[in-house]
């Protein structure tokens, strides 16, 4: 499992990396044919956009780390950051649909 944490978080027995680092070698592994890939974790609106600039694959971040709006923020043509409040006091539905051959949402 991977978890996004901010990096001031003890974490115990877990060991904590760099978020960017360690989701870009996940999203790195993801097969071709996935339809969406969505990131969750309590990341700062810089580090999820490092993120997105570091993961391209990655489509869609959820974050509950204070950001809060209800139709998502664009950080590329192709990837949107989604808040939920701070600590996840808010709840969303994200609807989103495929379109054969085509990239991009």
């Amino acid at each position: 499992m991977i978890a996004a944490v901010p990096k001031d978080l003890d974490a115990g027995d877990c060991t904590v990396t760099d978020p960017v680092t360690a989701l870009k070698q996940v999203a790195s592994t993801m097969p071709d044919k996935i339809d969406l890939l969505l990131a969750i974790g309590m990341l700062r609106e810089d580090d999820a956009k490092a993120l997105a600039e570091a993961a391209p694959q990655i489509d869609f971040i959820l974050t509950s780390k204070g950001l809060s709006f209800s139709n998502g923020r664009p950080l590329s043509r192709d990837q949107w950051l989604i808040g939920a409040g701070n600590r996840g006091k808010r709840l969303g539905v994200l609807t989103g649909t495929t379109t054969p051959g085509h990239q991009g949402w």
